[in-house]
């Protein structure tokens, strides 16, 4: 686990958005946009200025891309 996968939820860590970006290759801007399309996992909120991503989330879209690519 690098040193910005901190917590645990539910037996799922929780990533920020730095790790997000880093995982996906994406831009801040893009995945918020993906987001609100409903493209993209959407994050936990953990307080009013602070969310964070399941990580087993954020690798099932990236699996599903994996997927579609294959097909």
């Amino acid at each position: 686990m690098s040193a910005t996968e901190s917590v645990s939820f539910a037996g799922d860590s929780l990533l920020k958005i730095t790790d997000v970006i880093a995982r996906t290759s994406m831009g801040k801007t893009t995945i918020y946009r993906k987001i609100e399309q409903k493209a993209f996992p959407a994050p936990v909120a953990l307080g009013p200025k602070s969310v964070r991503w399941l990580k087993s989330e954020v690798d099932q879209w990236i699996a599903s891309l994996k997927q579609q690519a294959a097909a």
